[in-house]
C-alpha cells in the first residue's frame, strides 16, 4: 500500500507543478518488463505533452508492465500511437524499444 501512496503522491505533484518543469525530459528512462526501454527524452523531442500519454494510456509502470506485444500490435498501450501513422510502428521495429541490455 505504501508504494501505491508514494507513486500517487509523486504523480500528483508532477501534474500539479507541470510535468515539463519537474524534469527536462519527464522522469528519465523506464525499463518495461526488463526487456524494453522507454526514453521520456524521445517524447519531448517530438514536442509531446505529458498529458498525451498520462493518465490516458499510462498510470504507473506497474500497470503498464501488464501489457504484452499482442496488445501493442492491436493498438493498445504504446501501440495507440506506434501504429506507423503517428509514430513508428511496433511491427518490425523491435530494436527501437527492445535493447540487448535493457
Amino acid at each position: 500500500m505504501k508504494p501505491f501512496i508514494f507513486t500517487a503522491m509523486a504523480m500528483a505533484l508532477a501534474l500539479l507543478s507541470g510535468c515539463s518543469s519537474t524534469s527536462k525530459y519527464g522522469h528519465g528512462d523506464i525499463v518495461v518488463g526488463k526487456v524494453a526501454i522507454f526514453r521520456h527524452k524521445s517524447s519531448k523531442m517530438y514536442k509531446l505533452e505529458c498529458t498525451e500519454c498520462h493518465d490516458k494510456l499510462f498510470i504507473t509502470v506497474k500497470i503498464h508492465e501488464k501489457h504484452d506485444m499482442e496488445q501493442l500490435m492491436a493498438g493498445d498501450s504504446c501501440g495507440t500511437c506506434h501504429n506507423g501513422n503517428r509514430a513508428f510502428s511496433v511491427h518490425g521495429n523491435c530494436k527501437a524499444c527492445h535493447r540487448k541490455n535493457a
